[in-house]
């Protein structure tokens, strides 16, 4: 009995070592399952924060890099808006003056308190457009912007000078064509007419003391130089300068003479008379001329110094291009009668489609000045001024 006691309580004993064993090993295999779960959370929760931090700095930079980019786009926008106001205020400025020219073509340069108005005016659209860009961009922006306006207020503070120009006329109403006569004697009183940028014809005496350099400064202005050709008066007593076509002369001495004089100027064109009221109605003596005309290619004017004049039908029956003055300007030095004369000249290019007006060098600047103002004047009303061809 002892014996199964024994037994019992060593079969007891096992297998509370058993099941101790047993629990132990329960308890290793939770504790490792415990751990390798602890781990995956942990390895999880490192991933989790790697992305968090990766998100934060991809943020972080693309903050540093939108400020740029709507700088830069600023930027731009501001410089186009400005160039665009700038060209608003140019053509503003371009139609302003054309107003001006239409209103008075005789001016210069335009009044003071315009002048200052429309620069006023612009420097207020530009300083509102540089408010407007403080407003909506940033410090650098607003910094080019200043810059701009600085050399908008440069070119501003510059003086504007209008010049006159005449509108190109709509429709064309007549051919105006003006004649100086008397060329060589003077330069100072030529140089007025070559400085004016209006078509003229300049007709120059031959063997005066100027009459080569006159030639010369003609044609270097781009105007018209023809022969003005003495001829003998009625009044024998009026002396019409050398190398001139006196009653009497023969067909050769003519013929000499006017080549030599052609010649001497380097005249290509054509030629007219100067005084002449006893030469040019005399068949004879003009139809050497017209000879001459024709084998030269060349015009004849006649200044109508002789109601009389045989020009026109010796002219057509050698078939030289002849033209005929109507009006003379300068009979007196007054200006308001020149003025009145070239007004008269005008109704003639109405009626007949054109004119020929003939004035002289000697008139000078006086003379000069009445061209200019009545050039801008009638031009734009569809006279047109040309030079005789």
């Amino acid at each position: 009995m002892n014996q199964k006691q024994t037994n019992k309580t060593t079969s007891t004993t096992r297998s509370q070592s058993n099941s101790k064993t047993s629990a132990k090993k329960t308890t290793a295999r939770k504790s490792k399952k415990n751990v390798s779960s602890n781990t995956a959370l942990i390895l999880s929760l490192g991933v989790l924060a790697l992305c968090v931090v990766m998100l934060g700095i991809s943020f972080v930079l693309t903050q540093k890099n939108t400020p740029q980019t709507v700088v830069k786009s600023e930027v731009e926008k501001t410089i186009k808006d400005t160039s665009a106001n700038t060209e608003k205020n140019q053509i503003s400025k371009s139609s302003s003056n054309q107003q001006k020219n239409s209103v008075n073509t005789n001016s210069k340069i335009p009044p003071k308190q315009n002048v200052q108005n429309v620069q006023s005016t612009k420097n207020q659209n530009t300083n509102k457009n540089l408010q407007v860009s403080k407003s909506s961009t940033s410090p650098k922006t607003t910094q080019i912007m200043q810059s701009t306006n600085s050399v908008q207020s440069t070119k501003n503070s510059e003086p504007v000078v209008q010049i006159s120009t005449p509108k190109v006329p709509a429709k064309k109403v007549a051919d105006v064509y003006i004649v100086l006569d008397d060329g060589g004697h003077n330069l100072n009183h030529l140089q007025p007419f070559l400085n004016l940028d209006i078509p003229l014809t300049i007709a120059v005496l031959p063997e005066l003391s100027y009459s080569k350099e006159s030639a010369l400064r003609i044609t270097k202005s781009g105007k018209t130089l023809i022969l003005h050709q003495p001829m003998q008066a009625i009044n024998l007593s009026t002396d019409p300068g050398p190398s001139a076509i006196m009653p009497g002369m023969s067909a050769e001495q003519i013929r000499s003479l006017l080549t030599k004089n052609l010649d001497s100027l380097g005249i290509k064109i054509g030629l007219n008379n100067h005084e002449g009221s006893l030469i040019t109605a005399d068949t004879y003596a003009m139809k050497v001329v017209m000879e001459v005309c024709k084998e030269r290619g060349m015009f004849f004017l006649d200044s109508r110094t002789n109601s009389k004049s045989v020009c026109k039908s010796v002219a057509s029956e050698y078939g030289v291009k002849l033209y005929e003055r109507n009006t003379f300007l300068d009979n007196t030095p007054s200006q308001a009668d020149m003025i009145a004369m070239f007004k008269s000249g005008i109704e003639v290019a109405k009626k007949n489609g054109s004119v020929i007006m003939i004035g002289h060098v000697w008139s000078g600047k006086n003379l000069a000045d009445v061209l200019q103002k009545m050039y801008d004047e009638y031009y734009p009303q569809g006279f047109i001024f040309g030079e005789l061809k």
